[in-house]
């Protein structure tokens, strides 16, 4: 809007629209926003200065930021966080703006829709108040560089305002739409994080989920019973489920109680306190879920058709957790011991995959209900169901010690023609798993496999499968990546379960392991070797596999390498303790009940468990891994005629390099000190790529 005169221009500074600052995400390379209290950092307020994108769920303080280097010499290093204003970077991490436009052969850039506004008034002005005050050299509008003022500038600036507000305004009528459509305001959850003491209390042994979905109005209506063990009397019964819902009543051990829905908690209390030992809760709810923005990674509920025009819908939580639709006490280190019944309700036309076995399917006014239940304990991210006009593909595998488990793979019946090769895929993968990690975990229930309209997920007994049947080689073999990483999964997620998400890597990286392991057994060592390559080149050295403790999902998954490095991990732990230890002693971690089922892990236990084996200490060998972004620094150096030195700078124990000289090769155990070699060519160090490493030769 124009006017004659603009009043203030001389008083507001840039630091006025620093509080919401649009960036372009590092991430996903979409619209970020750095929020703060437009006040300069601090270690008092770094943790409330964060960047967070809706787009791919990324999130960060700037206190995870590493510091800036103000000031380096040989006597000292002056470091710390800066604000930087008069740029077109945000004051505190120093991202690119989302708001830029090439004019007038520079850049004009603004924070946000109130940066643009101002700037748009102040150009327009035919008068602008003068600058007076002494404060005038800090005002925005006397930093305002010439050619945006200039008047032969004007009518182009206030085009390139116009067109830059335009595009904001459409950006934001579309992200509003969406999160009207797709409820992204849950895209703030994530799931586990530290322990609340009123959950710490808390053991929960089962859950019945009992829903109707009606798929017109995208809702979802019925209870959920949790029973757990109270480990002490209290006042309070804490469990999680979005706000999106309305809770209808809920009742403990068959009573009325009183609750305080907020913050997506419930907050349970009586007459009386709850005292120690069995409760059974009961929630009556309803509502319609949120919707998933970017599943399985971004999650929620998908609605969605199949090609002929029939109801597909699919559930992906592992971010959010289970709250999403049902209440729970959603942390990775309480599973249901006692396994889940899970009742859903929808047209009779269609079909609903879940968890464990079919109990029956009962008919009723155009309806019917499939009652699924496990008896296995289970991660509540994967304790889901999915809807679809399926067809049930059925064969039968016998496991490594005997066992005949069910094969159910839930197909659309638009694709069934497909389901022999998949079935046949997944016999061959079974027997490929149970060599390395021992039998098929849930041989008493089923080996399941559903379509869905999103990349896969390890839903236990129920792993997801992108509906897509486009398949690599291995050697000659088909192989599907998706199909046998999900897979794998039901070892190393479902079976072996991390006990905090600071541990993913857990599941993760022996899970991406586990694919490099069917690379050899299809294709040999050529092929291992490739994807073994792979995975190191694709490591991003941004931030360690493990964080911390009692982290939440998005805390570490986020630009996180616990898939590949992982992955990696794995290859240079089995070098330095041979094969003879390290395929029985990871075998051992996938069967011995130590580790496996009820019983959660850690870093710390992986690393007991193959230290015990090897008789070595390789505590700081995990920890360099896991807990460090670096790579092994070796320095070669020849130190006199035909004699060269090789250490490695940062050696933290004595480990096994392959060295190449002009004798051949050799195996060398390096420690801090390094050794001294005679060659008549240089030498070389780890040629086959069995640790992290930078080489220089000096």
């Amino acid at each position: 809007m124009s006017q004659s005169r603009i009043q203030g221009g001389y008083e507001k500074q840039l630091s006025d629209f620093t509080k919401v600052v649009l960036v372009i995400c590092p991430s996903c390379s979409g619209r970020a926003v750095v929020k703060s209290d437009g006040t300069p950092p601090n270690k008092s307020n770094e943790d409330n200065i964060r960047m967070v994108c809706t787009g791919c769920g990324y999130n960060k303080s700037l206190i995870e930021k590493p510091d800036v280097i103000f000031h380096q010499s040989s006597s000292k290093t002056i470091k710390g966080k800066v604000m930087i204003t008069g740029a077109a970077i945000d004051p505190y991490f120093h991202l690119p703006l989302w708001l830029t436009h090439n004019c007038c052969e520079n850049l004009l850039w603004a924070y946000n829709q109130e940066h643009l506004d101002f700037l748009e008034q102040h150009v327009s002005a035919k008068l602008r108040e003068r600058n007076i005050d002494e404060i005038s050299n800090k005002a925005i509008a006397s930093r305002l560089p010439k050619w945006m003022t200039s008047k032969k500038n004007r009518d182009t600036v206030l085009k390139t305002i116009t067109n830059m507000k335009n595009t904001l305004l459409l950006i934001c009528s579309l992200v509003a739409t969406m999160a009207i459509a797709q409820n992204r305001d849950i895209s703030s959850l994530s799931s586990g994080g530290k322990l609340q003491p009123l959950q710490a209390i808390m053991d929960i042994r089962h859950y019945t989920i009992n829903l109707n979905v009606d798929l017109t109005n995208k809702t979802i209506q019925g209870a959920t019973e949790v029973t757990m063990v109270l480990s002490k009397n209290t006042d309070t019964i804490l469990l999680d489920l979005v706000n999106l819902f309305t809770i209808q009543k809920v009742s403990v051990n068959n009573k009325p109680v009183s609750f305080d829905h907020k913050d997506h908690k419930i907050y349970i209390t009586g007459k009386s306190p709850f005292l120690e030992g069995k409760q059974l809760v009961k929630v009556e709810y309803g509502g319609e879920p949120p919707i998933a923005v970017r599943p399985p990674w971004l999650g929620g509920f998908t609605f969605t058709k199949d090609r002929s025009g029939n109801p597909w819908v699919a559930i992906n939580c592992q971010k959010e957790g289970a709250r999403i639709y049902t209440p729970t006490k959603d942390h990775p280190s309480d599973e249901p011991n006692e396994g889940v019944d899970m009742m859903i309700t929808v047209p009779d036309t269609l079909t609903v995959s879940g968890p464990g076995l079919l109990q029956k399917v009962t008919k009723s006014k155009g309806k019917k209900t499939f009652h699924w239940k496990t008896i296995y304990p289970m991660s509540t991210y994967t304790m889901v169901f999915n809807i679809g006009k399926y067809h049930v593909a059925t064969d039968e595998y016998t496991t490594i010690n005997g066992n005949k488990v069910p094969i159910q793979f839930y197909i659309l019946a638009e694709d069934s023609v497909e389901a022999k090769k998949v079935i046949a895929l997944k016999k061959r993968d079974s027997q490929v798993l149970e060599k390395y990690f021992g039998e098929y975990p849930w041989a008493k229930e089923k080996i399941g496999i559903c379509a869905v309209p999103n990349s896969g997920m390890e839903h236990q007994t129920n792993i997801t499968f992108q509906n897509k049947f486009v398949y690599t080689k291995i050697g000659e073999s088909d192989y599907s990546a998706n199909l046998f990483h999900e897979y794998a999964h039901e070892w190393w997620a479902n079976k072996v379960t991390n006990k905090d998400w600071a541990h993913e890597w857990i599941q993760e990286g022996i899970g991406t392991y586990a694919e490099a392991l069917i690379h050899y057994d299809l294709g040999g060592q050529e092929a291992y070797d490739k994807i073994i390559d792979g995975h190191k080149r694709s490591i991003r050295y941004i931030k360690p596999m493990v964080g911390g403790e009692e982290m939440s999902e998005d805390e570490t998954y986020a630009q996180s390498d616990i898939y590949t490095k992982g992955s990696f991990f794995m290859h240079s732990l089995r070098y330095v303790i041979g094969d003879e230890v390290f395929f029985p002693t990871l075998k051992k971690l996938a069967t011995d009940p130590q580790y496996t089922y009820n019983n959660m892990v850690t870093t710390t236990d992986v690393e007991q468990l193959f230290s015990k084996a090897s008789g070595m200490n390789l505590k700081p060998f995990f920890d360099f891994y896991c807990r460090t972004t670096q790579q092994l620094d070796i320095v070669i150096k020849e130190v006199g005629y035909q004699k060269y030195s090789i250490k490695v700078n940062n050696a933290f124990m004595k480990l096994p390099f392959e060295i190449t000289s002009s004798d051949g090769v050799s195996k060398m155990m390096i420690d801090k000190e390094g050794i001294t070699i005679n060659s008549k060519t240089p030498p070389q160090v780890d040629n086959k790529g069995y640790y992290l490493k930078k080489v220089q030769s000096l």
